[in-house]
């Protein structure tokens, strides 16, 4: 790559876009005679000179580096910049996989019937006045019950 140029670093696992934490540059000896700085669309690259790396940290789906105009960390540092490599590894994981359908569907129980309690334990089909206990049961058989002012 040349001085201005990008490059952009996407992995796809199962159709699906994986999330890129990490992309590591092994500079070549070449490489080293032009090494720059680099700046990332997202993320952070850092040079290290002595390990001859360009190493990009991050969280995306799609990272761009894009090389520096002068060699500033290289060897003919006035020279223009350039981001050429033996290899480099990208480490990512893949994402959560997107739901595709319904599994299961559980409708709204149905009400059999409300039955009201004052506190003093009579009860009736309508609300009394102040405090009451609430008590419902639905068709499937099970109870609820609740504590309501009116």
């Amino acid at each position: 790559m040349y001085a201005k140029g990008t490059a952009s670093v996407k992995v796809n696992v199962d159709n699906q876009d994986a999330i890129i934490t990490n992309v590591v540059f092994n500079v070549s000896a070449q490489g080293k005679k032009r090494l720059s700085t680099y700046t990332a669309n997202t993320g952070s690259a850092v040079v290290d000179v002595d390990a001859q790396t360009v190493t990009w940290t991050g969280e995306t789906t799609e990272v761009t580096l894009t090389v520096g105009e002068t060699a500033t960390n290289g060897t003919e540092s006035s020279k223009a910049a350039q981001l050429c490599f033996d290899s480099f590894v990208v480490t990512y994981v893949k994402q959560a996989p997107v739901p595709t359908g319904v599994a299961d569907v559980t409708a709204a129980k149905q009400v059999a019937g409300v039955t009201y309690f004052n506190l003093a334990g009579q009860q009736s089909a309508t609300a009394f006045e102040g405090v009451n206990i609430v008590k419902t049961v639905y068709t499937d058989g099970s109870v609820a019950t609740a504590k309501m002012v009116r």
